[in-house]
């Protein structure tokens, strides 16, 4: 295939997931769609380069991991300047979500090693079957095994770990308790039950 109409076929992909993603690796960036292999990203990601189309970032994790040389798409600093600050919202996150899907990434950037257990064996699960990640503004601070028992209209938490360094004092409690209530509106449920 020639090299601009290669250039044309994983353009759109690899820069739709770089929009998506932020930053990150060609690996990543591969990954995303799982369209593109990784050295067909690679060699994108350095074309684009060259381009001007992407530019070059190094991306520190602080206490998560080293610092890595990631790409980002021109005007990622105006894009980073305009976003509100995180807050301390606390958000229960889909297994599916983004920030969550590539766990080598997750691990990189937020030291958080996550894994939907659900298709694991019983006996070989860490936290349960259907464990959900605690967001809080901009740090994953937990996880939660949640149950929704639809015969009684109900959402069980059947465990909930906190991430090391974080105390579940009583402010975090309540804004987990308010997280939960807005997860059971949306499914269905009328009552929570919080027990751990």
């Amino acid at each position: 295939m020639p090299n601009a109409l290669r250039d044309d076929v994983y353009r759109r992909p690899l820069a739709t997931a770089l929009d998506r993603l932020g930053v990150a690796t060609a690996k990543e960036l591969a990954g995303f769609w799982n369209a593109v292999d990784p050295a067909a990203a690679a060699g994108w990601c350095a074309a684009a380069l060259a381009g001007g189309r992407i530019e070059r970032v190094v991306v520190d994790a602080g206490e998560a991991g080293p610092a890595r040389p990631c790409f980002a798409a021109p005007g990622w600093r105006e894009r980073l300047a305009a976003l509100p600050e995180p807050g301390d919202r606390t958000v229960i996150l889909c297994p599916f979500d983004p920030i969550l899907r590539d766990r080598a990434r997750a691990l990189r950037l937020f030291g958080f090693d996550y894994r939907f257990e659900a298709f694991v064996p019983e006996a070989k699960r860490q936290y349960g079957y259907y464990v959900l990640p605690i967001l809080e503004g901009e740090i994953l601070a937990g996880r939660l095994d949640a149950k929704f028992h639809r015969d009684r209209d109900l959402l069980e938490v059947k465990g909930l770990w906190w991430e090391k360094g974080i105390r579940p004092t009583k402010a975090r409690l309540r804004r987990l308790g308010a997280a939960l209530e807005g997860l059971a509106l949306r499914i269905g449920a009328k009552a929570v039950n919080m027990a751990p």
